[in-house]
């Protein structure tokens, strides 16, 4: 059984995780939680964990003391992080900017722990060689490619956009900036992908619905009450060559005219919800490419040799 450092001192969140890992299944981790900052440094140095668990909401612990302390030493520099945080008193997107430089996988707040810690954790180990494969063999050289398959959760997309943007950031190809720009535009895709193509579900009708208050989760959990929508997924594929890489990411919807609705965007406001994601995208990518039926898109990143 595995150690999982878990930076926190709030005894809500200890015990509600020792109660998630406790029912998991062939669960493999052993929690440890840390407090005293002289504890956190020691593990962190003397066991050089491949992933911990901080509570970036936690009012009690140094939190910017042990991400510069992370930042600084090259030994822990590469570990994996996913960070819990208080809905009500952060932004995930802050989160985002405020610790670019690190690797932050996964960003889940208080309410998502019991549903999506375990899974998030579960998705970072399945794909841990992937992400942190640094070698420069010819074979990377040549091209490197993967591909992943995602359910329609709304909740896991941010984790595989941290996962496509973290293996060019390892690899040296993009800078903090355009790691963060790149996971911000693949979360927008993908989160595409499966709410109107999966889904079906309209640009009027999440508008509507966000009106009167309901959740993206909560529309995409009643589509998939059909089980022939639940069963549908999103492919994510990648390929990095030596001075670009592309992102693919294919749905099983039946997909829509996208020379009219990029017509219909270019005098919207850029902050109206429909096709916000869509000017998120091309903002933070060099191209942007749809399939004619349009339930496939293709971002290019150019890499930044200055890195």
């Amino acid at each position: 059984m595995s150690t999982l450092g878990v930076i926190n001192s709030d005894p809500e969140i200890k015990e509600l995780m020792e109660s998630v890992f406790k029912h998991t299944p062939d669960n493999n981790y052993d929690l440890l939680f840390l407090i005293k900052e002289d504890e956190i440094f020691e593990f962190l140095n003397y066991t050089l964990p491949e992933l911990v668990v901080i509570n970036f909401s936690d009012p009690k612990i140094n939190i910017e003391g042990i991400i510069d302390y992370i930042k600084n030493d090259k030994w822990i520099f590469n570990l994996g992080i996913v960070g819990l945080f208080s809905y009500e008193n952060e932004k995930e997107e802050a989160l985002l900017k405020k610790y670019k430089d690190i690797n932050v996988l996964a960003q889940l707040d208080n309410y998502q722990i019991k549903t999506h810690l375990v899974k998030s954790i579960q998705i970072i180990e399945k794909n841990y060689q992937i992400i942190f494969q640094r070698e420069f063999s010819q074979s990377f050289m040549d091209g490197a490619s993967g591909s992943f398959i995602i359910d329609n959760d709304h909740l896991v997309v941010p984790l595989y956009a941290s996962i496509g943007a973290t293996i060019l950031a390892q690899r040296g190809l993009i800078n903090p900036d355009g790691k963060m720009h790149l996971q911000l535009a693949l979360t927008e895709l993908i989160i595409n992908a499966i709410e109107h193509g999966n889904c079906g579900i309209s640009y009027e009708e999440k508008t509507k619905a966000l009106s009167f208050g309901r959740s993206v989760a909560g529309l995409i959990a009643d589509r998939c009450n059909d089980p022939i929508i639940k069963a549908r997924k999103v492919t994510f594929n990648w390929e990095l060559k030596p001075d670009k890489s592309v992102f693919i990411i294919t749905d099983e919807g039946e997909g829509f005219d996208v020379k009219a609705h990029i017509e219909k965007l270019k005098n919207q406001d850029k902050q109206k919800i429909p096709g916000r994601g869509i000017k998120i995208a091309s903002s933070f990518s060099h191209k942007l490419k749809y399939n004619a039926k349009g339930n496939q898109v293709a971002l290019y990143i150019n890499h930044d040799a200055s890195v």
